[in-house]
């Protein structure tokens, strides 16, 4: 088992409160220091993840984004600090330029800081499509109708539709699930994924020992994809 966490984004105090949809709260005098990537912010986010897991430490903590408004040395020694105090096993870094990734782990290295493990690994998010690749198109969930509208809200375009059905046919053909399908890929190409799961059926369909894809069926779920634009990064 590893435990993980991030930090960067604000959390509100009240659970029922999603603090990316309310601009400014941030800026309330009780969430000073509760987001970004400043030493106080992440130590403060570190604080606040411990006593919630009620463990004294994590094995992975994963910054979620880079921060325009740090200094990436603050940033970096921050983390170090963490990793020495005993707090943190592991850092590592969720959505971002490459760029930024690359310059954050040289401003460690440059200081003798605790760096991006050596022999980096890629982590999927979301590699479910929050759902949308678990279930034929055009189904509804309550998840699915709960973010129509919002900046989370999955739209098809291009050629999502397509691929869908193909996972959907593979799914059939292999006498499995359609997520163990779009799992079996997404394994194909990166360390590990991160499944979210809700009980101990998902669960136990996240463990997707045996459900391998042959590389005539990697291309085909593959040749209908169109590029898409990257959201959320300036």
């Amino acid at each position: 088992i590893v435990i993980a966490t991030k930090c960067y984004r604000l959390v509100a105090n009240d659970p029922s409160i999603r603090a990316f949809f309310v601009p400014g709260l941030d800026k309330r005098l009780e969430y000073v220091n509760q987001s970004g990537l400043s030493r106080a912010a992440i130590f403060n986010a570190v604080d606040a993840s411990l006593a919630c897991l009620e463990t004294p430490y994590v094995d992975l903590l994963q910054i979620h984004r880079f921060d325009h408004s740090v200094t990436p040395e603050e940033t970096m020694e921050a983390l170090h600090d963490l990793v020495q105090s005993g707090k943190v096993r592991y850092v590592g870094a969720s959505s971002m330029r490459c760029w930024q990734f690359t310059m954050l782990n040289e401003v460690a290295g440059e200081n003798g800081w605790t760096k991006f493990h050596n022999g980096i690994g890629v982590i999927q998010w979301a590699p479910l499509a929050s759902g949308v690749l678990a279930r034929p198109v055009g189904t509804e969930t309550t998840r699915l109708n709960s973010i129509k509208g919002t900046a989370f809200e999955k739209k098809l375009i291009g050629g999502d539709a397509t691929i869908i059905k193909c996972v959907e046919e593979l799914a059939k053909k292999k006498n499995c699930k359609m997520s163990q399908i779009a799992l079996a890929w997404v394994a194909s190409k990166v360390a590990s994924p991160i499944v979210g799961v809700n009980s101990i059926q998902r669960l136990e369909e996240g463990i997707i020992t045996g459900t391998e894809l042959t590389p005539e069926e990697e291309a085909y779920l593959e040749e209908p994809y169109d590029p898409k634009v990257i959201r959320g990064h300036p």
